[in-house]
């Protein structure tokens, strides 16, 4: 009756272990995402971008009717 009762309290103590230490785990990697999101957001804050770096881009439509004669050809 001893042992069974050792082994009872080994396995109480191992299950109560494991669920601490997952709790733990899923707590910091809460506060660790946090501290990414806030760190990520100040980075983008400490960008300076001049306007006169940003480049204006022209498009051009393209005309299914000409790709399909040049495609035949």
């Amino acid at each position: 009756m001893g042992l069974l009762r050792i082994i009872i309290w080994a396995l109480i103590f191992y299950i109560v272990y494991k669920t601490v230490r997952a709790v733990m785990k899923i707590i910091s990697e809460s506060k660790r995402s946090a501290n990414l999101f806030q760190s990520k957001k100040t980075k983008q804050s400490k960008l300076k971008i001049d306007k006169e770096d940003i480049i204006d881009a022209h498009f051009e439509e393209i005309d299914s009717s000409k790709e399909e004669t040049k495609e035949k050809t």
